[in-house]
């Protein structure tokens, strides 16, 4: 299993599972789980959870193979039934399906933690009573219809002989897809990311528009900058628009100077980002033909961009110079001379 950080940290952002990496640093703050669980959970159990004792739980039980399609994060709570009785902890797993996927791999998937969870705790006190474990699918990827009950995995003309001898649960469905914009959450946090995930790879323009609406009536945006900023560096992630276009885009549509900066500083961050991880050094040496030369010079471009863009915020050539891993002498050069 992978790690989360400890507390107060965020998992690095992953260019390669940019969903996965999104959801797992977004929905990975406890503020933001509770909201996700005030939406929906039945508020009879809601109404019985002590919030102030949430903490999210280290580690993911989804397979590296699966994060192009799954994310999952897990929390555990005190559920108190009453004054004076003893609380009880819980477990909340948050499974996310971010592509069209087998319904038994989902449910399974549930399964599994349930089965590890439970047998870590026998593991670690036999004698005290298993936890009980409330599973949730969020799901929005294409598909519309979700099944929710484990029971469906079986052939519906089961003889009731057998049904009783076989594993029954029941999923909360989150499934963002088929829902209406109307019913996306009013609180703010939640509906940047439930129209991020629906529309930001593809129709920025329209998720662009309720970033807009929705920053738009925040009280205080500073307070929600770190929050605006995941949701920057996943637009930039997963946009079906080319640069060039998304640029445009941002500059028509957004007309907040923070909001706008918000953007532009995740773009330098994932150019800088990816033509680091992509090698791009040993491309530039020549070890790539061909196709690459357009990747090559499309590259340089958006080097001397960001260059730009890092001069025009007061950033001294000598440190341009280390960012871009170019020379100081090279720096002032192509500033001068862009071509």
């Amino acid at each position: 299993m992978s790690k989360l950080p400890e507390d107060g940290a965020l998992p690095p952002i992953d260019v390669y599972h940019p969903h996965d990496s999104f959801f797992r640093r977004y929905f990975g703050r406890s503020e933001v789980f509770v909201s996700l669980l005030a939406k929906v959970l039945p508020s009879e159990i809601y109404a019985q959870l002590d919030l102030t004792t949430l903490s999210i739980e280290p580690g993911t039980f989804v397979d590296s193979e699966y994060h192009n399609h799954l994310s999952d994060l897990s929390a555990a709570v005190d559920w108190v039934r009453g004054n004076g009785d003893d609380a009880q902890r819980i477990n909340f797993y948050l499974l996310v399906e971010h592509k069209s996927y087998n319904d038994s791999r989902v449910l399974l998937q549930l399964l599994r933690y349930m089965v590890q969870t439970w047998d870590q705790d026998a593991k670690a006190n036999s004698k005290i009573p298993l936890r009980p474990i409330v599973p949730i699918l969020f799901h929005h990827g294409p598909k519309k219809k979700i099944s929710t009950t484990f029971s469906d995995l079986f052939p519906p003309s089961l003889p009731v002989d057998l049904i009783r001898h076989i594993p029954r649960f029941e999923v909360i469905l989150e499934n963002i897809t088929a829902m209406g914009e109307a019913d996306f959450p009013a609180d703010p946090t939640l509906a940047m990311a439930y129209w991020s995930f629906r529309y930001a790879q593809t129709d920025t323009r329209r998720a662009l528009s309720a970033i807009k609406r929705i920053t738009g009536n925040l009280r205080n945006l500073q307070e929600n900058s770190g929050n605006l900023e995941e949701v920057s560096l996943y637009f930039m992630n997963v946009t079906s628009l080319t640069y060039g276009e998304l640029m445009e885009t941002i500059n028509q549509i957004l007309e907040d100077v923070r909001i706008k900066e918000s953007f532009m500083g995740a773009r330098d961050s994932l150019i800088l980002r990816s033509m680091r991880e992509s090698k791009l050094e040993g491309k530039l040496e020549g070890k790539l033909e061909g196709k690459l030369e357009g990747e090559i010079q499309g590259q340089a471009r958006a080097k001397l961009e960001v260059a730009r863009n890092l001069e025009s915020r007061g950033f001294e050539l000598h440190e341009i110079a280390e960012i871009l891993e170019w020379t100081v002498e090279e720096v002032a050069e192509r500033l001068k001379n862009p071509s």
